[in-house]
């Protein structure tokens, strides 16, 4: 019950993609390079606008994460970021 949304609940998506050069894993090129990427895309409750939601708390915990302000980072439309992963 925890992971189903709420009926009139207003949510924050945040798309986080992880990209890692990983060497030597290209089948049988010996030293090739690959790139390993990860999408997660979160649905969190609240607006990271409203200081007691908990989309401001996680806005708040990737801005220390990333050193920056997380939102202008991730402001992004889905169809776009997952479109091309390697940006």
């Amino acid at each position: 019950m925890g992971e189903m949304p709420v009926p009139g609940q207003v949510y924050t998506q945040f798309i986080i993609r992880i990209c890692k050069e990983r060497d030597g894993i290209m089948g049988e090129i010996v030293g090739a390079r690959g790139t390993s990427v990860t999408t997660h895309v979160l649905y969190v409750a609240g607006l990271i606008t409203d200081s007691s939601s908990a989309a401001y708390a996680v806005n708040g915990a990737l801005t220390t994460l990333l050193g920056g302000d997380a939102a202008t980072k991730m402001l992004t439309d889905a169809d776009d970021a997952l479109q091309d992963p390697y940006n």
